[in-house]
């Protein structure tokens, strides 16, 4: 007979699931195609945007008007920075769903890389405003 009393089974280690994996990636591609898109579009928003602004300028401020070229940038490069952060956040979430080892981790990073872009669109949008109404002093 066998004299070896049983033994517990050892906990192993989670293991990745196929569809935790394919949700996880499938999110990191959607989240990214979306940005890049939002990244481009703020190429053509940005004329798009000065144009209206100017216009608006025209028919409210007629007098004290005066065409400042090169502020877009002003708004423009924080707009795109905002949206690249938003972007790498979506990475980090994506990673999260299926990496599980560092999954508190990603959440943070997916977390602080996601306000912090979001603050400087936020940023971007006031000096949008701030530059529509700038001849209003």
């Amino acid at each position: 007979m066998n004299d070896e009393s049983p033994t517990l089974p050892t906990p192993s280690a989670r293991t990745i699931s196929a569809g935790s994996v394919a949700l996880g990636l499938t999110f990191i591609i959607v989240w990214t195609l979306a940005h890049v898109i939002l990244f481009g579009l703020s190429f053509a928003s940005g004329l798009v945007l000065d144009i209206l602004l100017m216009t608006f300028k025209n028919l409210t401020l007629p007098g004290l008007v005066a065409n400042n070229p090169g502020m877009e940038m002003a708004w423009m490069i924080p707009l795109q920075i905002g949206v690249v952060l938003t972007g790498l956040a979506g990475v980090a979430a994506g990673l999260a769903m299926f990496w599980h080892r560092y999954r508190k981790r990603l959440w943070l990073t997916s977390g602080i890389l996601l306000l912090t872009g979001l603050a400087v669109d936020g940023y971007a949008i006031f000096r949008i405003f701030s530059d529509a109404f700038q001849g209003l002093q």
